[in-house]
């Protein structure tokens, strides 16, 4: 059984189906893309995945459990943990602090702004070393407002790892970054991944950061699956060349 299996799903506004009868199922340790053109509907699909967004139709099955119709907090408590296309930090706290509120959000015993106690002491040390993962240690006590967007993105990467996902869920994580930062970041996810096993969901605009971390990928077109398949796969197909990629040659 897959870890993520999704069927059917669709979310229309009126006339426009921004997501319209999408399958798709991710296994256990698999790194999955969705690319497509802008207004495809992949930030929807990741929406309606997590919650975010209530479904017209569809299902989605997680861990053999119908998640359909909880709400993003309880599909986060299940194993499912995200970023977002527009990184979501809090400017005036520091990246400890901003990584120490994702794992109180999965251990409830540490649910208040101020946890104390083993509670503390054990947010405190799992954000450390969420932080450590992604190459943020020596920034710790830093604000996260003031620190550089590509060190925001790789914040919010942390936010994410530290609640021990079986599926993270990453939505364009080198939108804005350099060149530089984009090379950088994407050989310390490959290098996070590798050692943490998670199955992860990626939507990416730069096709280079798609090939270098996913095995597999699904292709979206006005709301619709037009494809899925290996990398070469993709590049090979002609509805896809044609919607999206061009001449790759």
């Amino acid at each position: 059984m897959p870890l993520l299996e999704c069927t059917g799903l669709s979310r229309a506004w009126g006339a426009v189906r921004a997501v319209d009868g999408v399958d798709i199922a991710v296994e256990a340790g698999e790194v999955r893309a969705v690319i497509g053109p802008n207004g495809a509907g992949k930030t929807t699909l990741f929406n309606l995945i997590t919650g975010a967004v209530p479904k017209t139709a569809g299902r989605v099955v997680f861990r053999g459990e119908d998640v359909s119709r909880l709400p993003p907090h309880a599909v986060a408590r299940r194993g499912i943990a995200r970023t977002f296309q527009v990184t979501a930090l809090f400017p005036r706290l520091t990246a400890l602090e901003n990584v120490r509120l994702g794992a109180q959000a999965v251990r409830p015993d540490a649910m208040r702004p101020l946890p104390v106690g083993a509670a503390a002491a054990a947010t405190t040390e799992a954000a450390r070393a969420a932080l450590a993962r992604v190459g943020l240690a020596g920034l710790a006590d830093v604000a996260a407002g003031v620190l550089s967007h590509g060190d925001q993105r790789l914040l919010e990467v942390a936010m994410a790892l530290v609640q021990r996902p079986a599926l993270l869920i990453l939505d364009e994580p080198t939108q804005g970054m350099s060149v530089e930062e984009t090379q950088h970041t994407v050989a310390l996810l490959g290098r996070v991944l590798a050692a943490e096993g998670t199955a992860v969901l990626l939507v990416e605009h730069d096709l280079q950061v798609v090939f270098a971390l996913a095995r597999r990928i699904t292709v979206l077109h006005r709301g619709r699956r037009i494809a899925e398949g290996t990398p070469a796969e993709v590049r090979a197909d002609a509805a896809v060349r044609d919607a999206y990629l061009g001449n790759l040659d």
